[in-house]
């Protein structure tokens, strides 16, 4: 339902809400960038069966999942593909065909996901392959069984699952360096009681990642935060806002012009006085802040341009 939120640009916070609304035309991020002419891609590495939504309602150009990125390692309970190999997919199948066009993907990175056990490791993005270079790891880590038998341990894994996904993000982006690469990362939902405690608010950090600082140019009015962390005091926006305000920042621009005066003859001879005005879209952007997530439990044509300009920061939203 966070999905659907942000890239709806609607509150959906129940399942007969998000019923209806894949059954409506409403402009998503994803059509946005393709009626802009980029190549638009998903990845639900925990999936292993077909996905009715992202053709019906997302209209992705391809949806990769368990069963066709090349993946040939084992699972870690449910994330069914680590998440380096998720990004390093991503990689070899869209981001280094030659002449292709821009691409903008959805990705879920699920090694965050419960029950934090056994989780991989890092290896060199050389080392990746077809993931079997993981074989031997869910044996070398802690069982479920193990790891909930005792809460401390439960945030112990939590903490490193984060650590862990947040690790394959950022080595991801420095390994790729690609100075044209845009990464808007958020959380989808807070964790279980078990390691938020009970009565917490449904925050999830937001951050924006690139290397062009004209990206964060257009992000200027946002009033995000510097970094992956947003401090106390960062901004919070509900989820629902996040695509307009992404729209009116990224998309294309209107030239600035003032209203002027003209004067026009009409039949009778007569002057007529006209206002002729042109309007400006849009403000601004920045990162970091916190987005509401409509949730508990989890948080998807219109612009014409080929590519975002690039840096960013975090922030978060409200779930």
């Amino acid at each position: 339902m966070a999905h659907m939120t942000l890239q709806s640009g609607l509150w959906v916070d129940n399942q007969r809400r998000y019923d209806h609304l894949v059954t409506l035309h409403r402009l998503t991020l994803t059509d946005a960038f393709d009626r802009a002419g980029w190549r638009t891609v998903a990845d639900a590495p925990a999936n292993e069966e077909g996905w009715t939504v992202a053709a019906t309602y997302y209209h992705y150009d391809q949806v990769y999942d368990r069963r066709n990125v090349g993946y040939a390692g084992p699972g870690f309970s449910y994330a069914s593909v680590p998440d380096q190999c998720t990004l390093a997919a991503l990689q070899r199948l869209e981001l280094e065909r030659p002449n292709r066009a821009p691409v903008m993907a959805e990705i879920d990175l699920v090694s965050s996901h419960t029950p934090w056990a056994p989780l991989p490791r890092l290896v060199d993005w050389s080392r990746v392959g077809d993931g079997s270079v993981f074989d031997p790891m869910p044996a070398e880590g802690k069982s479920p069984q193990e790891v909930w038998r005792n809460p401390d341990l439960v945030k112990a894994a939590y903490a490193e699952s984060i650590a862990y996904s947040l690790d394959a993000v950022t080595s991801f982006v420095q390994q790729l360096r690609d100075q044209d690469l845009v990464l808007v990362v958020l959380g989808d939902h807070q964790p279980a009681s078990i390691v938020s405690g009970e009565g917490v608010s449904h925050d999830v950090p937001v951050s924006i990642i690139a290397a062009d600082r004209a990206v964060m140019d257009r992000a200027a009015n946002w009033g995000w935060q510097e970094g992956l962390r947003p401090e106390a005091g960062a901004p919070v926006w509900p989820m629902d806002a996040f695509r307009d305000r992404f729209l009116t920042a990224y998309g294309p621009r209107r030239p600035r012009c003032r209203p002027r005066r003209i004067t026009k003859r009409v039949r009778d001879g007569g002057p007529v006085n006209a206002t002729v005005c042109c309007w400006i879209a849009g403000a601004r952007c920045r990162a970091n802040i916190l987005c509401r997530n409509p949730h508990r439990g989890t948080c998807r044509r219109a612009a014409r341009r080929r590519r975002l300009p690039g840096p960013i920061r975090p922030s978060a939203l409200r779930t």
